[in-house]
């Protein structure tokens, strides 16, 4: 399935990379899905974990599109520099926007760091992929919007991949 096939109506959690496509325009798919979600017609579910990530990555982002940053590890070379950070705005106003496009944000608990930890154990997903998979599963959510095929191995969530990216 693609994420263009996500049925009306459905909750669907969204993934960091869908975001981040779409911020770049690197994704028209992406595009498109994130505009049913704020039409209403998709209910977009996504948690503080994965706007975390998506404001790390799209700082990152920010700094190298205006030269602020050049050459391998700019997240290391952004950490020493707080004068280039404090530069840095397009990634708050993007990373706000997501609530305002009619995603919902959720919080996460203690208990779903726990039982990320059995997701880990499970599916060999990294830490916060884990996670995500642990509130998807207290939340009775099955969809993900995620270039990440590393979900497919994931039981009982149905992966929807954008059809023009993949992590």
């Amino acid at each position: 399935m693609k994420l263009e096939g996500v049925p009306d109506g459905s909750p669907v959690f969204i993934d960091s990379n869908i975001f981040i496509y779409y911020f770049t325009a690197a994704s028209p798919s992406c595009h498109a899905f994130l505009k049913r979600c704020a039409a209403g017609v998709v209910h977009g579910v996504t948690s503080l974990p994965v706007l975390l990530e998506v404001a790390h990555r799209l700082m990152i982002i920010e700094a190298q599109q205006k030269g602020l940053v050049r050459g391998s590890n700019p997240a290391e070379r952004l950490a020493r520099s707080p004068e280039v950070v404090r530069k840095l705005r397009a990634y708050e106003e993007w990373t706000l926007a997501i609530p305002r496009m009619g995603i919902e944000v959720e919080e996460v608990t203690f208990q779903d760091l726990v039982a990320s930890m059995a997701v880990r154990e499970k599916t060999g997903l990294l830490t916060l992929d884990a996670m995500l998979v642990a509130v998807m599963a207290r939340l009775r959510i099955s969809s993900l919007a995620s270039a990440d095929l590393a979900f497919s191995r994931v039981g009982g969530v149905t992966l929807f991949p954008p059809g023009d990216m993949t992590a």
